[in-house]
């Protein structure tokens, strides 16, 4: 019996679908006019949206049905894409021979041409027929222009999700998802990902690329990609990054949100996934383009547990499709921590680099500081040449140079004739080390050249100690506050 259709559809307005379903019906002509004789039959899996296959008999042969798509939004789906964007996206999408023809639009959803193709599952992606074909689909809905900038949206649209997420969280929850961290990490990831490559290719990607969002012709083999909620132009690394992650789920287990990593494509499967999809474009492709798109949608992985961990933080908060948001959210944030050490150690190892650098650097100015200190005991140290080498090696402005002078009382500087008793230690001396420039140097430069009143001597003498430079250089700081 048929079960009808306004009764089982949760919208909120049931009127404005009902009129858009009585417009299908005049228009088609041979369908029943009685909506109650409509069969429903929700379909499983979907987790933004609510979908509903449409089985309306026909008025001669009521075992013969046309068959449509009721998509309901979900609660809160603005707050991840513009509605407005999506719809012009299906509509430009369609037009390009992908997916599902719009029938009609209601408040709250829409209706679609339905699909006489069967949704692959999740053991279907590991077929490596089923794979290719998939592959080579991708490519081809990579090459879609849809009118705009074409600007890459994934970081701007993961700082909004984390302003977003935010904003819904306690204190509580947003420490234990440790929302406070991960605008670094998208800072990160976009510098490594996308300013170390600017050659990657970007392409409008689908960007949620499960396996319920794939359907099969198996008259035909031709594939169709549908959903396009979140499609927009991103690397299309990324693109097939999160493809491989969507490896790892069963949305139509009893326990969907458990992602099982185990089920990862390794580098054999992932390699004939972008070796398809790379000669899918009539030539074959170069080892090393494999190579470089195998590493970029490696590193992109990263991205996509960032990005879908945000997503589910949200969507906890605003939709009430049953699945565990949250813990689904904690697994990819997860498996971000664990991957990124491993992925990113080319990034670490640069920073490592730098900082040995660095470190050999000051170690070298440390040492000559040092010397300069030890061969300071003759009495007289004014020639221009040695006191500005101190000076340069020694410390990074001028004023640092006058608050280091002016801690001790140990040695003297003539400045412009007038004579200011001053300490100075050795330690402190090295101190400034970190801090040299080139600029302080070519100042201190200028002033010796322009001042023929300037005579400087410096006398080191031990028996301060680094507690006894620290308190003087307190008290000279606050004895000049006071002044």
């Amino acid at each position: 019996m048929g079960i009808g259709v306004l009764g089982l559809i949760p919208v909120s307005s049931p009127d404005s679908l009902k009129k858009v379903l009585q417009t299908l019906s005049g228009k088609w002509g041979d369908v029943v006019e009685d909506l109650e004789r409509i069969q429903v039959k929700p379909m499983k899996g979907a987790m933004t949206n609510q979908v509903f296959m449409v089985n309306w008999p026909n008025k001669d042969n009521h075992f013969h049905h046309r068959k449509l798509l009721v998509r309901v939004y979900g609660d809160g789906v603005d707050l991840f894409f513009d509605r407005k964007d999506e719809i012009r996206t299906f509509e430009i999408v369609s037009r390009y021979g992908h997916g599902p023809r719009l029938l009609g639009r209601f408040a709250g959803g829409r209706i679609e041409e339905f699909i006489h193709a069967r949704t692959l599952s999740t053991v279907d992606l590991r077929d490596q027929q089923l794979s290719a074909l998939v592959a080579a689909k991708l490519r081809e809905f990579h090459g879609i222009k849809v009118p705009g900038d074409g600007n890459v949206l994934l970081w701007d649209r993961m700082r909004n999700w984390l302003g977003q997420a935010k904003s819904l969280c306690t204190p509580e929850d947003s420490a234990d998802f440790g929302l406070d961290n991960i605008e670094a990490e998208i800072n990160l990831l976009e510098h490594e990902l996308q300013y170390e490559y600017k050659q990657q290719e970007i392409g409008f990607c689908h960007n949620d690329l499960q396996y319920g969002n794939i359907m099969i012709d198996e008259d035909t083999n031709s594939i169709t990609i549908i959903d396009y909620e979140y499609a927009s132009y991103n690397p299309v690394a990324y693109d097939i990054a999160n493809h491989f992650c969507e490896m790892a789920a069963n949305y139509h287990s009893d326990t969907p949100h458990i992602l099982d990593y185990s089920l990862y494509p390794g580098e054999e499967e992932r390699r004939r996934f972008i070796h398809n999809y790379l000669r899918s474009s009539g030539e074959d492709p170069r080892e090393e383009d494999i190579k470089q798109l195998l590493e970029d949608a490696e590193k992109y992985t990263l991205a996509s547990h960032l990005f879908w961990g945000l997503w589910g933080i949200i969507s906890g908060h605003v939709n009430k499709i049953i699945f565990d948001y949250a813990e689904y959210s904690r697994q990819r944030f997860k498996q971000y921590r664990l991957r990124k050490p491993q992925l990113l150690c080319s990034f670490t190892n640069k920073i490592q680099g730098r900082s040995f650098v660095f470190l050999l650097w000051f170690s070298l100015r440390l040492v000559l500081a040092i010397a300069l200190v030890l061969v300071s005991d003759v009495p007289d140290l004014c020639s221009t040449s040695s006191a500005l080498m101190v000076v340069y090696v020694g410390s990074g402005s001028l004023a640092l140079v006058v608050v280091v002078f002016r801690i001790s009382d140990l040695c003297s500087l003539t400045f412009g004739g007038e004579m200011v008793t001053v300490a100075i230690h050795g330690y402190a001396l090295m101190c400034c080390i970190a801090v040299g420039s080139w600029f302080s140097f070519l100042f201190l430069c200028l002033v010796m050249k322009l001042s023929h009143s300037f005579s400087f001597s410096l006398e080191i003498a031990g028996g301060a100690s680094v507690t006894d430079v620290c308190l003087s250089s307190v008290q000279f700081v606050l004895g000049s506050s006071q002044r």
